[in-house]
């Protein structure tokens, strides 16, 4: 079912009375045909809050399947099987191999790269920000939606959609509803718009596909569950055309304050987590030293970009990229340590994990 209007209304939507109600005036969020349940999965609450621990590792996930997104979507644009045996055998292979060298790129490559490609950035409130996160990455058809962004666990008789994908990080299929219970405060909103590129469709009229996840706390606590709007045949996610939308703030360094949705793209997947928990400030700024903590070394660069006039301030983008090379190249980082001393952890599974250890300098204590 095509809905324009209903799209344009709750991506303008910036926090959870606005998106509330745009679904309530049209009678839609009170109506228990047009909200299916997560997974298919009734009791799906378990599995929703067992995830991630706090809003910053939930965000991450996210960035992860963008992350992943980008990379099989260039995959099958070169004509390769993700699952073939021409497919790169790890993610640090899929990047050189659709990238290039990122390590030898400047830093205005690396901002172009992460403008092209994964975007995070913030509207709404001082308080809760309403953060969108945009990857260019394969999309997905409306009539998939159940079996991939709206599945838990496995997605149907093939198991887990990247399950056997070897240069991906988002094997389990369940992470990417961790965030859900950092949204707002009451019906948990995140609005999910993709369209797949028009090469790998091999068709031009697919339309973009979206839907809504909400919490419904049950009559008196009882039967809780998280749910996606779907159209009134009770099955599938609405449609909005197949135009380029207006999803992203335009690319490069912004000039005074980024406009939210200046610049169409014609694919890609657009996550918008209404009212997220995160830090009261300028987005560029503590949240940034957050994503940094756990993106030390991405695989890709990710810009952050603020978009709220009270957060107005000298810097209003930043990327995520590296700190690891930035931190050696200002001395913090003892000499013999600068590549890091390699290991690896063998898991009960026979899976091996990496890891490096670095030796940072001691800072100077004041004589208080």
């Amino acid at each position: 079912m095509r809905d324009d209007a209903l799209l344009h209304e709750l991506l303008e939507a910036e926090d959870e009375a606005s998106a509330t109600s745009a679904l309530a005036k049209r009678g839609l969020l009170d109506d228990v045909k047009h909200w299916r349940y997560i997974g298919d999965l009734r009791n799906n609450e378990s599995i929703i809050l067992a995830q991630q621990s706090s809003a910053t590792a939930a965000l991450i996930e996210k960035y992860t399947n963008g992350l992943d997104a980008v990379l099989l979507r260039l995959c099958k644009m070169k004509g390769i099987d993700p699952r073939g045996p021409k497919a790169p055998k790890t993610m640090v292979d899929a990047v050189d191999m659709f990238f290039g060298d990122l390590e030898g790129k400047g830093f205005d490559a690396i901002r172009d790269v992460a403008d092209h490609n994964l975007v995070l950035y913030a509207t709404g409130g001082k308080a809760r920000p309403s953060l969108s996160l945009y990857d260019a990455g394969e999309g997905q058809l409306a009539k998939d939606f159940p079996t991939t962004f709206c599945s838990l666990i496995s997605a149907g008789d093939r198991g887990s959609y990247k399950g056997a994908v070897p240069f991906v990080q988002g094997r389990f299929n369940m992470g990417g509803t961790g965030v859900l219970q950092f949204c707002s405060k009451e019906r948990k909103l995140q609005l999910i718009v993709s369209r797949v590129p028009d090469e790998l469709a091999k068709r031009k009229d697919h339309e973009w596909g979206y839907t809504i996840m909400c919490y419904f706390p049950g009559k008196d606590g009882q039967d809780p569950s998280w749910r996606y709007l779907v159209d009134d045949s009770g099955e599938h996610v609405y449609t909005a055309g197949n135009s380029p939308l207006a999803l992203l703030p335009r690319a490069g360094v912004p000039k005074g304050l980024p406009a939210p949705r200046e610049r169409k793209v014609s694919s890609g997947t657009l996550i918008k987590m209404y009212d997220y928990e995160a830090p009261k400030s300028n987005i560029c700024g503590e949240l940034f030293k957050k994503i940094e903590e756990y993106l030390l070394r991405p695989a890709l660069p990710l810009r952050i970009i603020e978009c709220r006039k009270e957060y107005t301030a000298k810097v209003m983008a930043v990327t995520v990229w590296d700190c690891m090379a930035r931190w050696a190249k200002n001395g913090k980082i003892e000499d013999d340590f600068m590549d890091g001393a390699s290991f690896e952890v063998t898991l009960d599974n026979g899976e091996t994990v990496p890891g490096e250890i670095r030796v940072f300098k001691a800072e100077a204590l004041g004589d208080d």
